[in-house]
């Protein structure tokens, strides 16, 4: 079983997955959930759309094409691309809305 908490400017929602249920990458989850989180590249991480900010729990390792698409400072405050991670544990997550002040 998974717990998601999941904030954006103007919602939040907590999704609880039944064994078995769990999608392949977090946008899947979202999308399965009907949570809106922009992208436009089908889950190849190019278009950057899906940023989300991981506030507790543990995901998969950072993807190659995550390192090519997110600056250090992204990384360093905890951003990843939704289509390229697996939650492994329960999580908080916000979902971006725009570019990433410094």
């Amino acid at each position: 079983m998974l717990k998601l908490d999941v904030y954006s400017a103007d919602n939040s929602w907590r999704i609880t997955t039944a064994a078995g249920e769990q999608s392949d990458t977090l946008k899947e989850l979202l999308d399965d959930h009907n949570i809106p989180l922009a992208g436009e590249c089908g889950g190849a991480g190019k278009c950057g759309l899906c940023l989300v900010k991981i506030q507790r729990g543990d995901t998969s390792p950072l993807t190659l094409r995550e390192q090519e698409i997110l600056t250090g400072d992204e990384l360093s405050q905890g951003y990843r691309l939704a289509c390229q991670i697996q939650p492994h544990t329960g999580m908080a997550l916000v979902i971006s809305t725009g570019p990433i002040e410094a």
